[in-house]
């Protein structure tokens, strides 16, 4: 083979590795931004009105740190609306009224 035949080989081979790269990078983006999409509803169902929604919120949010698509900027926010929501329960007597403090 000659070597512009050679070169011609090697563009092409960089070629298709870029390509694959860009779509997996886009590929994993996409699915990001689907989390990202799902921790919205989730949190507005945790904290919605009803305690069936509340519970279903908190159950995907759950679920949702489990994800590998979780960076540990978003482990943190989830830690910080746990944590919203343990002082939430601490802040209600047993019979579900808010304590007088």
């Amino acid at each position: 083979m000659q070597a512009q035949a050679w070169i011609a080989l090697g563009a092409a081979l960089a070629a298709f590795v870029i390509a694959i790269v860009t779509l997996a990078q886009k590929h994993r983006a996409d699915n990001r931004k689907e989390w990202w999409v799902r921790f919205q509803w989730a949190l507005a169902l945790a904290f919605s009105g009803t305690e069936a929604e509340q519970s279903f919120g908190w159950r995907i949010l759950e679920d949702l740190t489990a994800s590998p698509l979780i960076t540990g900027t978003e482990s943190g926010l989830v830690t910080m609306v746990g944590d919203m929501r343990t002082v939430d329960e601490n802040d209600m007597d047993p019979e579900g009224q808010e304590g007088m403090e």
